[in-house]
């Protein structure tokens, strides 16, 4: 009997020299302490100092009330994702330590960022132009497009090689050399960073290109003709008209008769042609 409440009391004692040993003092933040909170456009980045306390043994992080993620000692920084865009949110951090004890929170407050990227009208299409003719050693494109909403500027590459950027729905670049199947491509960009989707055009696919090429066909198949093709050809006016006085000797006479307009028949000439018909005794 003796010997049970011996061990009761010694176990009263111990529980209070744990309480009166056990840690209260939740841990504190230096009085300069900020809580840092990047936004992107479904994350934040959440950045915090060290507390004034080295029993610290994770750190509580909560947007909007709800704790997202614990960290250890190691880390002063975490990221919370799964977030939406242009929204406002509450973040805060909490140090506990061993013996549970929380700290005030540090707060910050944060809009997410647009994560949106800029749209184009529908039916949208980039075009090309030259200004220079086809066979300068150095041509120039005109590049004209929509514009895009939320755009605040327009990315012109070519070849897929960022050559500028512009704010305006148009562009001249230096093209050389300018081949059928030389790329052009525009992407517009936001604010934010958010980039549409690309519109693009090969150099071969314009108006421009396409007649230039007809006429390149033209000339190519021009080349070569030569007197062959005379005898296709009708002979000219005074050609004509001795074919008429060969078929009129056939009739009438032979040619000196008919040239001299001596024969029966025949007609008399000048340098436009037959001026008459008749016979030769005839005066009329």
């Amino acid at each position: 009997m003796l010997s049970g409440m011996r061990s009761l009391h010694a176990l009263a004692v111990f529980a209070l020299l744990a309480a009166a040993c056990s840690d209260t003092t939740p841990p504190s933040w230096p009085t300069t302490a900020v809580l840092e909170a990047e936004p992107e456009a479904t994350q934040i980045r959440v950045t915090w100092p060290d507390p004034i306390d080295d029993d610290v043994l994770v750190f509580a992080v909560s947007v909007n009330g709800e704790e997202r993620t614990r960290a250890t000692t190691s880390t002063h920084t975490v990221t919370v994702g799964e977030l939406e865009d242009e929204t406002a949110y509450a973040v805060e951090v909490v140090a506990i330590d061993h013996d549970d004890n929380a700290s005030a929170p540090l707060t910050a407050s944060v809009v997410t960022l647009d994560g949106t990227p800029p749209e184009w009208p529908e039916g949208a299409e980039l075009t090309a132009t030259s200004p220079d003719p086809k066979d300068a050693e150095e041509r120039r494109v005109d590049l004209a497009w929509p514009i895009a909403r939320d755009a605040t500027v327009y990315r012109v590459s070519r070849e897929a090689v960022e050559v500028g950027r512009v704010q305006v729905a148009s562009d001249q670049v230096d093209a050389a050399p300018l081949a059928a199947d030389t790329t052009f491509e525009v992407r517009a960009i936001d604010a934010a960073g958010n980039e549409s989707e690309p519109l693009t055009i090969d150099w071969g696919e314009t108006e421009q290109a396409e007649r230039e090429a007809e006429e390149d066909a033209v000339a190519e198949n021009g080349e070569g003709e030569g007197d062959g093709d005379d005898e296709r050809r009708p002979p000219p006016a005074g050609e004509s008209r001795l074919v008429g006085l060969l078929t009129a000797e056939s009739a009438s006479g032979t040619l000196e008769d008919v040239l001299a307009g001596g024969a029966t028949g025949g007609g008399t000439m000048d340098g436009t042609g037959i001026r008459g018909v008749g016979s030769s005794d005839d005066p009329n």
